[in-house]
């Protein structure tokens, strides 16, 4: 392998002005100036190339060399390569290097820092990856989105959508409801991932806001925005407690529709399905059929984000999940202007107890001499209609979540329309 990658990159730039094409023709007295302009063009072409050239045959495809002149790099690599050394990885220039770790970037999970680190291995393509020698530097993670780049690579349509959605609703408890999120639910044909919403009427627990009261906030906003139900560990016991991962994740698994996991947390789990098939009839092909083609990686993959939400948060983490991030970012901004916040769980309101007396410490994060503590209040507004409605805004459908179709820009909210009606308390 490195014997030859080092024929064209560095073993043309080397020694391609000897190659007796060349040098004849400059040598001729009625020479062809097409000609050496065509040879110094391949030269400059594949020598600045952003990676590195394997072969002859990759050469052609690059613009400016055509097919005579991959024929002459072909013969000339032939009869140069006989004797030529291996290279040693040791010996790849740092220039090639870089180029190398570009390539190796471009790659699903790899970063900068581990594309360097391939590169400086001797890693040059994404071929080369395969080989066990390199693979043994990635994660378990890097490794499964690379085993299924190739298949998944493509955007996921609304129909793979709904037919994993369908999948899972015929194949789980139907106390279960299961919602189509993300860009699909905002009508986009495509998305990068399928993303679905999963409830249940026994998935109650609401975790309260960790964020500092709303005039703190006001003053130090930062950002509104974050992925919601992120990634977080979870322990052993609290995966097999877990509706998803101890019942859901597993059962999908055992039926042949998830084939690998990216990253998992207690309220999510993101990896990769394969979109199940039907036969004539309109029913799945066969367990065994599925569970087969995926031990083969055959079929058709895409991303899946799995995330269970509590039954209450139905309204917020529709919000949350449908977007668009600009639609996100200013229902929340209008939510911080009332002196409320607004996340994946819900709308919540601040309380606050004035300390009566001085020897009393004031709440984290609140200013020295305010004096001031409290607790968030979940506002009783479970959809999304309601939530809306709190923030004082009429309901935007789904397919209309685009910046472009929102009806009025975010105006600053008059103090007097700050206080909420007290009957939307929970």
């Amino acid at each position: 392998m490195l014997k030859q990658r080092e024929c064209l990159s560095s073993r043309v730039q080397r020694d391609w002005k000897w190659c007796p094409d060349q040098e004849e023709e400059e040598k001729r007295p009625n020479r062809n100036g097409y000609k050496v302009r065509a040879f110094s063009n391949a030269i400059k072409v594949i020598t600045h190339h952003d990676r590195p050239i394997l072969s002859a045959e990759e050469a052609l495809m690059l613009k400016g060399v055509g097919h005579g002149i991959t024929k002459r790099i072909s013969d000339f690599l032939d009869q140069a390569q006989d004797g030529a050394p291996a290279l040693e990885p040791y010996a790849l220039t740092e220039a090639q290097k870089r180029r190398a770790a570009l390539v190796l970037q471009r790659l699903p999970g790899i970063g900068r820092v581990k594309a360097q680190e391939l590169a400086n291995a001797g890693c040059m393509t994404p071929e080369d990856i395969r080989n066990p020698k390199y693979s043994k530097i990635l994660s378990d993670a890097q490794k499964t989105k690379l085993k299924y780049f190739q298949h998944s690579e493509q955007s996921a349509t609304l129909e793979d959508a709904q037919i994993v959605s369908e999948f899972i609703r015929q194949n789980v408890s139907s106390r279960f409801e299961v919602i189509v999120t993300g860009d699909h639910r905002r009508a986009a044909p495509t998305a990068p991932c399928i993303s679905l919403l999963l409830l249940h009427p026994d998935h109650v627990f609401i975790p309260f806001p960790s964020v500092p009261p709303p005039h703190v906030r006001a003053s130090k906003p930062g950002s509104i925005l974050h992925k919601p139900f992120r990634p977080s560990y979870i322990s052993v016991t609290a995966r097999a407690a877990s509706p998803l991962h101890g019942d859901i994740v597993p059962m999908l698994t055992d039926r042949g529709l998830l084939a690998a996991c990216l990253s998992s947390g207690i309220r999510r789990w993101s990896g990769i399905v394969r979109i199940p098939q039907r036969d004539p009839q309109g029913g799945w092909h066969p367990r065994n059929e599925r569970l087969e083609a995926i031990r083969r990686v055959e079929g058709v993959y895409k991303r899946l984000d799995l995330i269970l939400s509590p039954m209450k948060s139905r309204g917020a983490a529709l919000l949350a999940l449908t977007g668009d991030a600009e639609f996100t970012r200013d229902i929340r901004t209008r939510a911080l202007r009332r002196g409320m916040h607004l996340d994946e769980y819900g709308l919540w309101r601040w309380n606050p107890e004035v300390l009566t007396t001085e020897a009393e410490a004031p709440v984290q994060g609140v200013e020295p001499g305010a004096h001031e503590r409290g607790f968030w209040e979940l506002v009783r507004a479970n959809t999304e209609e309601e939530i809306l409605g709190v923030l004082g805004t009429e309901y935007v459908g789904p397919e209309r979540r685009n910046f472009a179709y929102l009806k009025k820009p975010l105006e600053r909210i008059p103090a007097a329309e700050k206080s909420v009606d007290s009957g939307a308390k929970g």
